[in-house]
């Protein structure tokens, strides 16, 4: 077992690495623990074949917070990192407090982040969080890249809301350009069930994919400065894009 210090944090691991006769193919074997006190330093300790695309998402979309513990694991010959086939194991547990994510330009940030995120193998995954953006409070959002070297982002997730919230969201998104001059007169207010997916590729964040669908009753909605507003209004509405 080993400790090192570094400007970030401090590491203990545990390391062994075979070859054999020859000297060549090299098999690890690294089980460690570590704290880094900024979740933006992460990306500096990730492995480098990463594609240059995404190790640049990672180092802008990780804006804050602190990592309070992370355990990895990496067994199995280094020629066939990342594993993708199954050839080894390799795996990072981070649990992090009051990150900001900056997942993509244009998109509302996530702040007050907090929970558990998962490099395992080629993919990086969190089912266990808390965020806010926009003044929606969300849980156990489902937010993954399958394959870091493809580098597609898709986060998921359903639950209650405010309207008004989900139209700040809306407005300051890429999305509000769709709604032309009349979109920021836009207001509503009232409670609703949703449900979300929002689809980033990492190397062309231009081409988002946006899906979701909005329950409410008893809603009001209007137009900035106008007294008429529609009130009472109960029923189901969707949003589908394929930008």
């Amino acid at each position: 077992i080993f400790r090192l210090g570094t400007p970030d944090g401090s590491v203990s691991a545990s390391l062994e690495l075979s070859l054999d006769h020859d000297l060549a193919n090299p098999v690890i074997d690294l089980n460690a623990e570590a704290k880094l006190d900024a979740v933006s330093a992460a990306p500096r300790y990730l492995p480098k074949r990463l594609p240059p695309k995404v190790l640049e998402w990672l180092d802008v979309a990780l804006l804050g917070g602190e990592i309070v513990s992370a355990d990895i694991k990496m067994q199995g010959p280094l020629s066939k990192f990342p594993y993708a086939e199954g050839e080894g194991v390799f795996k990072i547990g981070v649990n992090f407090v009051e990150g900001t994510l900056n997942y993509a330009p244009d998109w509302p940030v996530m702040e007050k982040a907090s929970g558990r995120l998962v490099f395992d193998g080629p993919s990086l995954y969190s089912t266990e969080n808390r965020v806010s953006v926009s003044g929606i409070e969300i849980r156990n959002m489902n937010m993954r890249i399958d394959d870091l070297r493809k580098g597609v982002i898709t986060i998921a997730g359903s639950g209650p809301l405010r309207l008004e919230n989900l139209l700040t969201f809306l407005q300051q998104s890429p999305v509000g350009g769709a709604l032309g001059a009349v979109g920021p007169e836009l207001q509503v207010v009232g409670a609703a069930e949703a449900s979300g997916k929002l689809v980033l590729p990492v190397k062309d964040l231009a081409s988002w994919k946006l899906g979701g669908m909005v329950k409410t009753a008893g809603a009001e909605a209007g137009l900035r400065d106008i007294a008429y507003r529609f009130t009472d209004i109960a029923g189901t509405a969707r949003i589908e894009n394929t930008q």
